[in-house]
């Protein structure tokens, strides 16, 4: 009868024991989850908050676009960019230029802070019998872009980059591209802006 016992005795102790083990891995596994998040929440990383759109004739026969990309800091550490390179492709005539390329930013990027990017392109030529009130009204008629944005920046835990595909129909603000309009011009983007996983 005492041999019994003890062998229960001995048997809730193993149970006790690998009950005590596995909440020990859970624990560990937990953590480490937990350190991973907050690792991610807080490593630099750059956000586009807004583009702002400006249209100016500047001559009889341009219409300049300006394109204000505003960014924010959104970790808790300071980042530095390294490179920013514009470019965009005109959707009517299947045409890519770079308008910058490997730009750097000489100050530092606070946790936080607003920073912005200006990309100009233009509109040329243009019917210079126009009116500045027909040209704006035909704008969307001539104008389908994409501009393209690839950043490269760096912080305390990483190295890593960005990209941005922006549409643009001549209204006031740019637009999210779709996948579909991606895939039309992916055959004539250069390596850099090509992404595989889409």
């Amino acid at each position: 009868m005492e041999n019994k016992s003890t062998k229960i005795i001995a048997l809730i102790a193993v149970i006790a024991a690998l009950c005590s083990a596995g909440a020990a891995i859970l624990s560990a596994i937990s953590s480490n989850n937990a350190y991973e998040y907050t690792k991610a929440i807080n490593t630099a990383s750059v956000s586009l908050l807004d583009v702002n759109v400006t249209v100016e004739r500047t001559s009889l026969d341009s219409v300049s676009l300006k394109f204000l990309f505003i960014f924010e800091n959104t970790g808790n550490e300071t980042l530095r960019i390294s490179s920013i390179s514009a470019s965009y492709f005109d959707f009517n005539t299947h045409n890519f230029s770079v308008i910058y390329e490997d730009h750097a930013i000489l100050n530092r990027i606070h946790p936080g802070a607003v920073f912005n990017q200006p990309v100009n392109s233009w509109l040329t030529p243009i019917d210079k019998d126009l009116s500045n009130k027909e040209v704006e009204r035909r704008i969307p008629e001539w104008t389908k872009l994409s501009i393209l944005m690839k950043i490269k920046f760096s912080s305390i835990a990483k190295t890593d980059s960005v990209t941005y595909f922006m549409g643009y129909k001549g209204m006031s603000k740019t637009y999210q591209l779709s996948k579909n309009e991606y895939d039309k011009m992916k055959p004539f983007l250069p390596p850099r802006y090509k992404i595989s996983e889409l």
